[in-house]
């Protein structure tokens, strides 16, 4: 799992919980629709690959 998804991941819980505290409906549609939003980026930083040091090294590749 890559840090970036969990951070997203925390952002969209703080963002639950900031909804579960408000007190103005209005609000509570914003933070909860900022917490989709940070799911829906939790699910595309774990379809990205993980980038390691390393895999661009092509140097015992040899020319065809």
């Amino acid at each position: 799992m890559s840090s970036d998804a969990d951070y997203f991941r925390a952002r969209a819980i703080e963002e639950r919980d900031c909804a579960a505290t408000a007190s103005e409906p209005n609000i509570v549609g914003i933070h909860l629709n900022l917490a989709e939003k940070y799911e829906g980026l939790v699910q595309e930083a774990e379809l990205q690959p993980t980038i390691r040091p390393g895999w661009e090294d092509t140097s015992e590749a040899q020319p065809a």
